[in-house]
């Protein structure tokens, strides 16, 4: 079977963003006075979106993940973290660049 082309996931597949993650995820916590969280909490709440995240991370201690003021008020929080924290330790996966150039690479023999 013969593909014109590929689809990647970035985020988690191709490119390490736990470390931006886990800083906003932190910085929103103190942001409320809640205890912190390590990059291992962080990666097991990770999955299904932000709200999942926010809902899993405020729930690991606290129980105002069932407030859903609180919730979204997090979640705007987080959110604005993210934007400043996008590219915090944020890099390929190692061996990444050396798949994607190979790739390119058979793409440019056909």
């Amino acid at each position: 079977m013969k593909y014109s082309g590929a689809i990647f996931d970035m985020d988690g597949t191709l490119v390490d963003t736990l470390p931006y993650l886990v800083e906003s995820v932190n910085e929103m916590l103190e942001h409320f006075n809640l205890p912190t969280k390590t990059s291992e909490e962080v990666r097991l709440a990770v999955g299904n979106g932000a709200m999942k995240l926010m809902e899993r991370i405020l729930l690991f201690g606290e129980d105002k993940a069932k407030d859903k003021n609180f919730l979204m008020q997090a979640l705007d929080y987080y959110d604005s973290c993210c934007q400043r924290n996008a590219m915090a330790g944020t890099k390929p996966y190692d061996g990444m660049i050396e798949v994607l150039a190979e790739l390119n690479a058979k793409k440019d023999r056909k």
